[in-house]
């Protein structure tokens, strides 16, 4: 029996955009993204949420195959085995599905900013992550943040640093 349900979001938070919504964490806690602003928290209310489903982004409940498509905003770089987790997205994806991760890139901020970001992720890590899971990258974007300008002798350039990437694949493999 296949699932009725298309898009699954993981780590869905209080903006859930999946037929499926999952998170871990319904309470404040180190791994959300509010714990350096803990007066703007706003508590994820699991009865509000169509279809939510308190799990682990690296043990998902589901079937293989289940989802044509899998998306997760800004939950990657808490996990510290990244390619599990993109693994276990890939699991549940269905045959020639989509999966869409949006992170940090690994330059947008330091340790010391967001020490909840464990994982450092870059273009090049998700190149290599797809190849490993027979995944192909059909788009990948990277927004840059302006942080200011450079000065040479004749020109003044203006100076940016990778902020955010927004990977989409396909699943190629059964």
């Amino acid at each position: 029996m296949k699932l009725p349900f298309r898009r699954l979001d993981v780590g869905c938070g209080t903006n859930p955009t999946g037929d499926v919504n999952v998170d871990l964490y319904t309470d404040f806690s180190p791994h959300t993204g509010d714990q350096l602003h803990p007066d703007t928290f706003q508590k994820i209310e699991p009865k509000r949420i169509s279809n939510f489903i308190k799990a682990e982004g690296c043990h998902l409940p589901f079937r293989n195959d289940s989802f044509e498509e899998v998306y997760s905003s800004h939950l990657i770089e808490h996990i510290k085995a990244p390619l599990m987790f993109l693994k276990e997205l890939a699991r549940v994806t269905r045959f020639m599905g989509t999966l869409n991760v949006r992170c940090p890139h690994r330059f947008a901020r330091g340790p010391k900013e967001m020490p909840c970001h464990v994982s450092k992720l870059d273009e090049k890590w998700f190149a290599t992550a797809a190849g490993r899971l027979s995944l192909k990258i059909l788009f990948l974007n990277i927004t840059w943040m302006p942080i200011g300008f450079r000065v040479g002798f004749f020109h003044i350039r203006p100076f940016a640093k990778a902020w955010e990437l927004d990977v989409m694949m396909r699943k190629l493999s059964k």
